[in-house]
């Protein structure tokens, strides 16, 4: 919420008392862009750990170069979401270095193990395709950073 003390002023209010209220709604902005980061962060692991496992049937039908496209693309469309997120929250450094590296290292971890466990499968069932497991991950979390590093490189360029 933003407070406009031209319009606040206009119905009569003084200057104390537009300030008061810019100083509470400042406040209450900043203890819910905290607790809308933590959900935030919470939802986006999860997230991440549910998208690598909804995608182990596909990655026993597809072949590496489509599969890997498949991830960058969503990698790049939950960034986007995320980040558009973020944009308007007000976060220190030690946020951005938690959306940085422990958000990208557990997906990574995460698509690891899931496109072992594919790979796994496939070994067992004679399918084909066989996926690198770094690589995969690899994928996907600079997919997932490069909407975020366009928005903090952005953000630092204009400030």
């Amino acid at each position: 919420m933003h407070i406009n003390p031209y319009t606040l002023k206009e119905k009569g209010w003084s200057a104390k008392e537009i300030d008061h209220a810019a100083g509470i709604v400042e406040k209450h902005k900043k203890k819910w862009d905290q607790a809308a980061y933590w959900v935030l962060l919470i939802v986006t692991i999860v997230g991440n750990f549910l998208l690598s496992t909804a995608l182990l049937p596909m990655m026993l039908l597809m072949n590496d170069l489509s599969f890997l496209a498949l991830i960058g693309v969503l990698g790049i469309i939950l960034g986007v979401l995320i980040t558009g997120v973020i944009k308007g929250m007000d976060l220190h450094f030690h946020h951005h270095t938690a959306i940085l590296f422990i958000v990208p290292l557990i997906a990574f971890i995460s698509f690891f193990f899931i496109t072992g466990t594919a790979n796994l499968i496939a070994l067992q069932t004679n399918i084909a395709y066989y996926h690198n497991p770094g690589i995969v991950g690899l994928v996907y979390i600079v997919a997932y950073l490069l909407p975020y590093i366009q928005f903090l490189i952005t953000r630092h360029l204009t400030k």
